[in-house]
């Protein structure tokens, strides 16, 4: 599986290069890092707020369900106001979550790059100095 990829990639790469190797296995660290913030932030954009959504949903269906009730009543502005209220909630948690959850993506995506950038860069200068 993957630890026998991974010790055959390290015993390939110590017979070949220790050099490479050793700076291959200082930077898994930072990868994993870098890939548990992309997990945390794909995590954080799947949750949501069940409870209010609950309730905007419920204050809705009431709604349709009484249509008549609610015509009679004259309550449609003091429906309109609350569901409003209600959404405008929901509306910045969800662009919170959405802005926090899209800066640790591409933070992540940002570390993953400079670590296989800066491995590119310093092979290519252990093969230029020989």
């Amino acid at each position: 599986g993957v630890l026998g990829a991974l010790g055959v990639g390290l015993g390939v790469g110590f017979w070949k290069s220790w050099q490479v190797a050793g700076m291959i296995l200082l930077t898994i660290p930072v990868t994993v890092a870098a890939q548990v913030i992309a997990m945390q932030a794909m995590l954080m954009g799947s949750q949501g707020n069940a409870e209010e959504m609950k309730m905007v949903s419920q204050v809705m269906s009431d709604a349709c369900n009484n249509v008549r009730t609610v015509r009679s009543a004259g309550a449609e502005p003091s429906l309109v106001e609350l569901v409003e209220r209600l959404q405008s909630k929901l509306i910045y948690s969800g662009l919170k979550r959405a802005v926090l959850g899209g800066f640790s993506w591409g933070m992540s995506q940002a570390i993953t790059f400079l670590v296989f950038g800066f491995g590119f860069w310093w092979a290519g200068e252990m093969i230029a100095n020989g």
